[in-house]
C-alpha cells in the first residue's frame, strides 16, 4: 500500500510502499478513499522536523527535561540512543480520513464489511491507502453523506468540541478568532446553533474570500478597534481562538474584546502570554478544548475500545464526529465548497508546496485514492539470494523503541547477521527499519513469516503475545530470542513448560540482559569462592507511569510480571541458586493496585536471601537501580550498572567501566549459541524458576502469605 511518511530528523516527505496492516481485536481495516490535510498541524510538524536538534530543543523544552531526567536514571548513552531513535524515525502524516470497511477484527459488532466510515487519530487516519482503525476511532457516515464529506469528520469534531466548551446559549454574541478550516467550521456550527457569530483573521485575503461566501468576518485589527460597535456596546460574550500564535497578541486581543465575565476557549496553539489586569478586572474565564473531545488521549477509550457511558459523558470524540456529520447533513452545510484542492496521493508534493507556501490562501486540501492494488501483507525490500550459509539470518517480530534503539543496532554491528524478515503491526515503522538495517522482506502478519528461511527469531512485541510467538517459533525450528517476560499468563506458560521438558529440539532464551553485564560478571567472580549464603538488597526507583499506561493493560501484564523478573534473574545468576519461596508486601494504590510500591522477600534453595524494594515514591534524582550483595566478609555495591564498589578485608577498590546493562553480552551469547550450538545462554530451568517466582509474587500479594516456588 502507498502511505505518506515524514522523516522527523530531516523533514523529508516520501510516498512509501508497505504491506497492508492486519486488524486485531476491536479493530477494522479501512480502504481509504479521501484524507484531509490538517493545515496547521501538518505545517507545524513539517516545519519543526526541518529544524536542527538545537532548534527542536528550544521548541520543546518539556521534552528536553524528560530526556535529562531519563539520563540521570538510565545513563547518558541510553538517553542518547533514545533521542537519536526518536529523531531519526518516520511518522505518518494526517489524522482525518474516510473510506470503506474491508475487514473486521474480533470483538467488533458495530461495523461490517462495506460500511462507509469517517476515521480519526494521528497514526491511524493517516494519508495512506489502507489503515487499521480501533472501533472507537471510526464512525459510520450518516445516510446520503459522501465519503468526501466524511473526510472532514475529525476536523469538524475539533471545531465541535471547541464550541461545546463555549457553552453557548441563544442570542449570545460569539467571536471566532482565526478563520482557517477549523475556524470556518466552528463559525458554521455556531451559526446553526442560534447565536450571533462573527469571525476575524489577520489575513485580509482570507477575510475577503469568506465575505464573498456571506460570512460576517473582519480583520483582527478592525475587531479590536470596533468591538463595542459590533456588540452594541457590551463586548463579546464569548471568544473561541482557533488560530495559531506564538506572540501572545491573540490572547491580548481576546481579553480586550470580551465583556465582563466573558468566556474564552483556547483551541489553537497560542502562546499563553497576556496582560493579567485585563483578565483580572473582567473576571474572564479561560477554558481549553482538547482535540476531538472526551476519550482523546485515553488509551482505554482509543485502543481498548472502552466507551464512556452516554448518560455521564454525552459527547465523546466519536459522538462529536457523528454530531458534526449529522449537522452537515441536516443543515445542508456545503463542505465541498471549502475544498480548494484535491490531489491524487501520488501528487503529494504539489499539495505540500501549497501548504508550506505562506503566500498562498487555501481552505481544504484533500488527497484522493484510486483503485487499490489489493491487500498484500508481504513486501520484498531486496534480493534474498546469495546469502552465505555461515551467516545468521534473523527474523524480527515487533520493533518498538526498545528494539530499534538498543537491540537492532547491536545486531547490525555483527558482520555475520543478515536482516531477513520483519513483522510490524502498523506497517509504516518498517520503512525506517528497512533503511537502517536492510531487511529483505516485510510483513504485517507473523503467520506469513514464521516459517520463512531464516535461523533466529527475535520477539519484541507487547507482552501478551510473547508466549504464543515463542511457541510458534520453536515449533518452526527456529532459535528464539524473546524479550522479557516469557509469559503473562500462567496457564499458557505451564503448557509451554510441559512442551519444553524432555524435548531436545526446542531452542529459546529470554532477554534477561542484566546477568550479561560486565559488572555482573565481575561480581559473580568476586564471590566465586564463598562458603556461605549471600544476601541481596535490590532497590528499584521505578518512577511514575500514567494511569493508562499499556503496562497496566491486558497487553502489558503489569509491572511485577514485566520488570521484577529482571531483578530475580540477576539474583539467581549471582547466587547460583534457585528461588525457593517468595513473600510480597505492598502499598495498595489506585483501585487497590499494588504494582507501584512493594517489597519482596526471596528465599533461595541453599540459604541465600534477597529483598527487592520497588517504589515510585523515591526522589527523581535517585538512580533507577542499586544492588548490595554481601557474603563471607565481602560486599559489593552495584550502582545502576555504571560502577561497582568492592569491599573486603584489605579495604575497598572501585571498578567503573561505564554504563552497561548487558545488552551486547546477551545478544552475542545468543548468536554464538545459534552458530555453535551447545548449552543455551540461560539454562531453561533458571528461566522457568524466575518466571514461576513472578507468578508466585502475585499470589503472595493477593493472599498475604509466603508462596513456595517449584524448583
Amino acid at each position: 500500500m502507498k502511505i505518506l511518511l515524514l522523516n522527523y530528523k530531516n523533514g523529508r516527505i516520501k510516498l512509501a510502499d508497505l504491506p497492508v496492516p492486519l486488524p486485531g481485536y476491536g479493530e477494522i481495516l479501512v480502504e481509504t478513499k479521501y484524507s484531509l490535510i490538517s493545515a496547521g498541524t501538518e505545517r507545524n510538524t513539517i516545519s519543526l522536523s526541518r529544524k536542527n536538534i538545537f532548534q527542536k530543543a528550544l521548541e520543546r523544552p518539556d521534552l528536553v527535561k524528560r530526556v535529562l531526567d531519563f539520563a540521570k536514571k538510565s545513563g547518558v548513552s541510553s538517553a542518547y540512543s533514545l533521542v537519536k531513535g526518536k529523531l531519526d524515525s518516520y511518522i505518518p502524516l494526517g489524522y482525518s480520513s474516510s473510506g470503506v470497511v474491508v475487514e473486521v477484527g474480533e470483538g467488533v459488532s458495530e461495523f461490517k464489511v462495506g460500511d462507509l466510515v469517517a476515521c480519526c487519530g494521528q497514526g491511524i487516519a493517516y494519508h495512506g491507502e489502507y489503515t487499521v482503525v480501533p472501533k472507537n476511532m471510526a464512525v459510520k457516515l450518516p445516510e446520503n453523506l459522501s465519503l468526501k464529506e466524511g473526510a472532514f469528520g475529525t476536523i469538524g469534531a475539533i471545531a465541535m468540541q471547541g464550541v461545546r466548551q463555549l457553552g453557548t446559549s441563544p442570542g449570545e454574541k460569539i467571536l471566532v478568532v482565526g478563520m482557517g478550516l477549523i475556524g470556518e467550521m466552528a463559525y458554521l456550527i455556531l451559526k446553526h446553533s442560534g447565536v450571533n457569530v462573527s469571525g476575524c483573521d489577520i489575513n485580509k485575503d482570507r477575510v475577503d474570500s469568506l465575505r464573498e461566501k456571506n460570512f460576517e468576518v473582519y480583520e483582527n485589527k478592525y475587531v479590536s478597534e470596533n468591538f463595542l460597535s459590533l456588540t452594541e456596546g457590551i463586548g463579546f460574550d464569548k471568544v473561541i481562538i482557533t488560530a495559531s500564535d506564538k506572540s501572545g497578541d491573540t490572547l491580548k486581543m481576546a481579553g480586550r474584546v470580551l465583556r465582563k465575565r466573558g468566556v474564552l476557549v483556547v483551541l489553537g496553539n497560542v502562546k499563553m502570554d497576556f496582560e493579567r489586569e485585563e483578565y483580572y478586572r473582567k473576571e474572564i474565564e479561560i477554558r481549553f478544548s482538547t482535540s476531538y473531545g472526551p476519550g482523546r488521549y485515553d488509551r482505554k477509550y482509543e485502543v481498548e475500545g472502552i466507551d464512556y457511558p452516554l448518560p455521564y459523558v454525552r459527547w465523546t470524540l466519536k459522538r462529536n464526529i457523528f454530531s458534526f456529520l449529522e449537522m452537515v447533513k441536516n443543515y445542508g452545510i456545503d463542505l465541498e465548497d471549502m475544498i480548494s484542492h484535491v490531489f491524487p496521493i501520488e501528487d503529494y508534493k504539489k499539495a505540500y508546496d501549497i501548504l508550506l507556501d505562506g503566500e498562498k490562501i487555501f481552505s481544504a486540501i484533500m488527497f484522493e485514492y484510486g483503485v487499490s492494488s489489493g491487500i498484500s501483507r508481504k513486501i520484498s525490500y531486496g534480493d534474498i539470494k546469495g546469502i552465505n550459509r555461515g551467516e545468521v539470518k534473523i527474523g524480527v517480530i515487533g520493533a518498538g523503541n526498545f528494539a530499534k534503539n538498543f537491540i537492532l543496532p547491536i545486531l547490525k554491528r555483527r558482520r555475520d547477521v543478515i536482516f531477513h524478515s520483519i513483522v510490524t503491526k502498523n506497517g509504516y515503522s518498517q520503512e525506517e527499519l528497512r533503511e537502517k538495517f536492510g531487511f529483505k522482506v516485510g510483513y504485517t502478519n507473523y503467520v506469513d513469516m514464521i516459517d520463512g528461511d531464516f535461523d533466529a527469531l527475535f520477539i519484541f512485541t507487547r507482552h501478551d503475545l510473547h508466549q504464543k510467538l515463542v511457541i510458534e517459533g520453536v515449533k518452526s525450528g527456529k532459535f528464539v530470542f524473546c524479550e522479557k517476560p516469557l509469559s503473562i499468563d500462567e496457564g499458557e506458560y505451564l503448557k509451554f513448560k510441559e512442551m519444553v521438558l524432555g524435548n531436545e529440539d526446542v531452542f529459546f532464551t529470554v532477554g534477561f540482559n542484566r546477568r550479561f553485564s560486565p559488572h555482573s560478571l565481575k561480581i559473580k567472580e568476586f564471590f566465586r569462592d564463598r562458603r556461605h549464603p549471600l544476601t541481596f538488597y535490590y532497590r528499584v526507583n521505578c518512577g511514575f507511569l500514567p494511569e493508562d499506561s499499556w503496562i497496566y493493560s491486558r497487553e502489558g501484564g503489569g509491572r511485577i510480571i514485566s520488570e521484577v523478573c529482571h531483578f530475580l534473574d540477576l539474583m539467581v545468576f549471582l547466587s547460583g541458586e534457585r528461588i525457593k519461596k517468595v513473600t510480597g508486601k505492598a502499598i495498595r494504590g489506585v483501585n487497590g493496585r499494588y504494582e507501584d510500591n512493594f517489597l519482596i522477600e526471596v528465599s533461595f534453595e541453599r540459604g541465600s536471601l534477597g529483598t527487592v524494594l520497588y517504589s515510585n515514591l523515591m526522589s527523581e534524582g535517585i538512580p533507577k537501580e542499586y544492588v548490595e550483595i554481601n557474603g563471607y566478609g565481602k560486599t559489593a555495591f552495584l550502582n545502576n550498572f555504571k560502577e561497582v564498589l568492592f569491599w573486603e578485608k584489605g579495604g575497598k577498590r572501585r571498578i567503573s567501566s561505564g554504563f552497561d546493562k548487558g545488552y551486547d553480552g546477551e545478544i552475542n551469547a545468543f548468536l554464538d549459541w545459534v552458530k555453535g550450538g551447545g548449552a543455551p545462554p540461560i539454562a531453561y530451568e533458571e528461566i522457568f524458576n524466575v518466571t514461576e517466582a513472578t507468578f508466585s509474587i502475585l499470589k503472595s500479594l493477593e493472599k498475604g502469605v509466603e508462596i513456595e516456588v517449584e524448583i
